[in-house]
């Protein structure tokens, strides 16, 4: 599964927002995606499997203080369908004091 990072501050909001291309550059526009966001430690389930955004060849999930209400680590897991695929992606968020 493929890994990004995003830095976020006490009581951020704001979407995410990750493109979406094949290997060779060519955009890649999904029929549906979605997204959940676990502890990344204990992998407990902070936000459950919540329909994304989707914009072309961009897909958004919307960030509030569920996640981040206090410092910590988390992981924002894609779900990303096309045509019968699935794919995943993950973006590590780390939550900061400022």
């Amino acid at each position: 599964m493929d890994r990004t990072y995003q830095e976020l501050t006490l009581n951020d909001k704001r979407w995410l927002r990750i493109n979406i291309t094949r290997d060779n550059g060519e955009l890649y526009a999904p029929s549906a995606a979605n997204y959940e966001v676990r502890g990344s430690l204990k992998q407990n389930v902070i936000i459950p499997s919540t329909p994304a955004t989707i914009n072309g060849n961009k897909i958004s999930a919307r960030i509030t203080e569920t996640i981040t209400a206090s410092a910590a680590e988390y992981d924002l897991i894609w779900e990303i369908r096309k045509d019968g695929d699935i794919n995943y992606h993950c973006t590590e968020l780390l939550v900061e004091e400022c």
